[in-house]
């Protein structure tokens, strides 16, 4: 696992290496895995998950290892929406998202 989070509905998140991203819905009381489908252009880019970040618009980030970057829009009847970076934006904006959070 690479990153836990609490998102301000008091979701979970848990960005791991292998399995994704996984989601505990607390209104619902149940977990959902968003994974990598080659054949779904809106699932995750990637399922080496590396961190989880939370803006002020309550959308959710989640930085992957080499394949850029989801935006998870709560209300959104497909939450997921990959954003593909060229390789050197990608590591520049995972370091910003970084920077961001070792502020709080």
């Amino acid at each position: 696992m690479y990153d836990i989070k609490e998102d301000t509905s008091g979701n979970l998140w848990l960005a791991t290496y292998v399995c994704g991203v996984f989601r505990y819905d607390v209104s619902k009381k149940e977990w959902k895995n968003y994974v990598h489908n080659e054949k779904d252009e809106k699932s995750l880019s990637n399922n080496k998950v590396l961190s989880v970040f939370e803006d002020s618009r309550r959308n959710v980030w989640l930085t992957t290892q080499g394949r850029g970057i989801c935006l998870f829009h709560p209300t959104a009847p497909r939450a997921l929406q990959p954003i593909h970076l060229k390789q050197q934006r990608h590591r520049i904006l995972f370091q910003i998202l970084r920077f961001h959070r070792s502020l709080r």
